[in-house]
């Protein structure tokens, strides 16, 4: 069976990664960014392809990355609890990249690389891709 990277980011998507069930007016325009994410992760199919990710994968990524903005544009606070919990207990905000003009109170672009590392990395389980794999340097400048 060939993989493909087509596909819409439909509301079931969308709520398969929230706490609730319903989709409302709140979530169309955080739907209308995942399927704009989407089309760019789509434009680097080579690398999904070669870790056999299909579009299923690339749209649930699109989720994560936009729940990401989400959380940081509606003030929700988890990726800031997650960043301030590494602090405390680790010493540092993330591992693995380059801090020294990283801002606790904006988007980051090494939040965006960690995540696409970590849904990589969780999904892909073949091998053991570091922090660093192209893919995700490519991906968070996008």
């Amino acid at each position: 069976m060939a993989i493909t990277l087509t596909g819409k980011v439909t509301n079931k998507d969308w709520l398969a990664l929230k706490p609730y069930k319903t989709f409302n007016d709140y979530d169309k325009p955080f739907l209308k960014l995942a399927s704009e994410v989407n089309n760019l992760l789509s434009k680097e199919k080579k690398w999904f392809l070669k870790y056999e990710m299909g579009s299923e994968n690339l749209k649930e990524l699109a989720c994560i990355l936009t729940s990401y903005f989400e959380d940081f544009i509606s003030e929700i606070g988890i990726w800031q609890t997650f960043i301030n919990h590494n602090k405390e207990t680790c010493g540092f905000y993330l591992p693995f990249y380059d801090l020294t003009e990283y801002d606790t109170e904006y988007l980051n672009p090494q939040d965006i690389a960690y995540l696409i590392w970590h849904y990589m990395s969780k999904n892909y389980v073949d091998s053991t891709l570091a922090p660093d794999f192209p893919l995700t340097l490519v991906l968070h400048q996008t």
